[in-house]
């Protein structure tokens, strides 16, 4: 979604002899054509330093856009030789770093692009999306909100922004953003997915679906909008309609993972381990070495006991990342089903020391400690997960347990009757299993 420079330069690029404009009009739709003209314009006697970089900048997203990015990035160095003080060619030279993955470095572009025109959209967007990608969503959003308010008639800043704010929870705001795209121009497909996923995420389940319905209509095929709707139609109990949704991914993208894991997911939630397992399986079938499908078989073994097979998935996944959290957790719990609770704990330990408010590291080790009748240890752990999720049902299950324990039943009935509102089979059903 970056804003293109080249429409509203090439007018500007090309007055120099009607020919030319002929030329370049034509290119828009001809690279060769477009390359061609650019080229006759720079070797035109007589041109000045800033239409010869506004012509740099076409050369360059001429080639951005046939994948030839050293040579993208050749032409923008030259546009910023030629014209510092022009926003539009640091912002040019960012997006070919971009696209390098030289991020830090067309980082600085955007935020020199911004310097020299705190207003200038093109470059706060372009800023907003590193930001946005490198998990500053503070720090996009600012960048957005300054992009609108220059530029309101665009309606892929506003989805931009929506992004935001769904990852910030903040469904009703991003919702918000995305009808005023809406009203500014048709989604796309993929857009119409996201409004389904902020419909469901605020609970309004017909809606989302009829989103989703609208978004399949015109593509059948997305992987990415049957997953979401596949997931949807679980969470309405429609468990049935849910794996055709998911199969109907599977056969649109036979190797794309979303179709399984979303599937595998639900299956094991469902308790349905071995059509999970066999799920994971048929994933690994075709590719052996997709990560969340062994990270997910390994943990559908942990659940049907049968630690060996899933500590040796997960030794060699933890050696190819091990500075990933939540498989140290898993390992833990490996560890723990063959009672060895000193590893499982150092696995517990590993993973709060990686990612400190990680609520699936805190919560392992806040069990673990309970099980063990370590409760003030545990009550630490508990506490410090409910302050990054107060509505936990399990959590709160659990340190009702433990509070009663340290001998505080007003605590402890205070975190059963939350935990009874918020989710009341899964109490019963922990009741079942642990003791009340």
């Amino acid at each position: 979604m970056r804003l293109r420079v080249f429409g509203l330069l090439a007018a500007v690029a090309c007055v120099a002899t009607p020919a030319i404009a002929a030329d370049c009009g034509r290119g828009e739709q001809d690279v060769a054509g477009r390359v061609a003209a650019c080229e006759r314009l720079l070797a035109a006697p007589g041109v000045d330093d800033d239409t010869a970089a506004q012509a740099r900048v076409i050369l360059a997203e001429t080639y951005m856009d046939a994948g030839k990015l050293d040579a993208a990035l050749a032409q923008a160095e030259v546009a910023v030789k030629l014209a510092p003080k022009q926003p539009v060619t640091l912002v040019t030279r960012g997006h070919a770093l971009e696209l390098l993955q030289r991020i830090d470095a067309a980082l600085a572009d955007y935020d020199t692009a911004i310097g020299i025109d705190p207003k200038n959209t093109m470059a706060r967007v372009s800023r907003g999306l590193v930001r946005f990608a490198r998990g500053d969503y503070e720090g996009a959003r600012r960048d957005y909100d300054a992009a609108i308010g220059v530029t309101a008639d665009d309606p892929s800043i506003y989805v931009a922004r929506a992004r935001v704010t769904y990852v910030l929870g903040e469904y009703g705001e991003a919702l918000g953003d995305v009808r005023k795209a809406e009203r500014l121009a048709k989604l796309e497909p993929q857009e119409m997915g996201f409004k389904g996923a902020l419909l469901q995420s605020l609970g309004r389940l017909p809606e989302a679906l009829a989103a989703y319905n609208a978004a399949l209509k015109i593509e059948p095929r997305n992987v990415a909008i049957l997953a979401g709707k596949g997931a949807l139609l679980f969470g309405m109990g429609l468990d049935q309609e849910g794996e055709t949704a998911f199969r109907a991914a599977q056969r649109a993208e036979p190797d794309n993972p979303l179709g399984y894991v979303g599937l595998a997911e639900f299956q094991l939630d469902a308790g349905a381990t071995a059509q999970a397992k066999a799920t994971y399986e048929a994933l690994l079938k075709r590719q052996p070495t997709n990560a969340e499908g062994r990270k997910g078989l390994a943990d559908v073994l942990i659940v049907m006991d049968q630690p060996d097979q899933a500590l040796a998935i997960l030794d060699d996944l933890i050696k190819a990342n091990p500075d990933v959290a939540v498989l140290h957790v898993m390992r833990g719990r490996a560890w723990s089903k063959k009672a060895d609770e000193g590893r499982a704990f150092a696995e517990y330990d590993k993973a709060v020391v990686l990612e400190p408010q990680s609520i699936d590291a805190l919560y392992a080790r806040g069990v673990a400690h309970a099980l063990a009748k370590r409760h003030a240890q545990a009550l630490k752990d508990l506490d410090a997960l409910l302050k990054l999720d107060e509505a936990d049902a399990a959590a709160l299950w659990w340190r009702a347990g433990v509070r009663q324990a340290l001998g505080d039943a007003a605590g402890a009935k205070a975190d059963r009757d939350a935990a009874q509102k918020l989710a009341p089979d899964m109490v019963a059903q922990m009741d079942k299993s642990f003791g009340s």
